[in-house]
């Protein structure tokens, strides 16, 4: 929902992402798939402007209005487009429970280091294959609607090559598994 989680200080991902991002000095990030824009809202609190990307207009404008007065922004653009409208004006990108749901991977990539300057970051957060089901006896709605699933062996395939890869395998607070990706652009 429009709310940043009560349990925010919990969530392990989330919690590895700003540590991150507070290590490396951050300051101006795309979160791609923003939707409710928690996490830009959540950010901001640290002095980190989030410009939250979205593809469902209406979502856009609640998010907008739920993060009035803190330092993130939101644009209805589809992440095809991130490249040619934003170059080179991020510091890092996010990309948290989004790329599953993508048709093509590989694309969402280079529009993301297109709109990051050189010697910024891509940090992404994916359900591992196993963690999907850890946690539960049976699929959630969220994972049917999952396009694709990233073994490690893909993961390596699309971005091992990239500056200072790093593949975390996350042990969430669900007590399911997931991937978390960073690397520099």
């Amino acid at each position: 929902g429009f709310v940043v989680p009560e349990n925010i200080d919990n969530i392990v991902s989330f919690q590895l992402l700003k540590k991150y991002i507070q290590e490396k000095g951050l300051k101006k990030l795309v979160d791609v798939g923003c939707f409710s824009g928690w996490m830009g809202k959540e950010l901001s609190t640290i002095g980190v402007a989030v410009h939250g990307i979205d593809v469902h207009p209406v979502v856009i404008q609640l998010a907008a209005l739920y993060a009035s007065g803190s330092l993130a922004t939101f644009e209805y653009l589809p992440v095809q487009k991130l490249g040619a409208m934003h170059p080179k004006q991020f510091d890092g990108s996010i990309l948290f429970d989004v790329v599953e749901h993508c048709f093509d991977a590989e694309l969402v990539f280079r529009n993301c280091e297109i709109a990051v300057k050189n010697n910024g970051w891509i940090f992404i957060h994916l359900p591992h294959p196993i963690g999907e089901h850890t946690s539960q006896d049976k699929c959630s709605f969220d994972e049917h609607e999952h396009l694709y699933s990233f073994s490690g062996m893909e993961i390596e395939r699309l971005l091992g090559n990239k500056k200072e890869f790093k593949k975390e395998i996350v042990h969430n607070e669900t007590g399911s598994i997931s991937w978390f990706i960073s690397y520099r652009v």
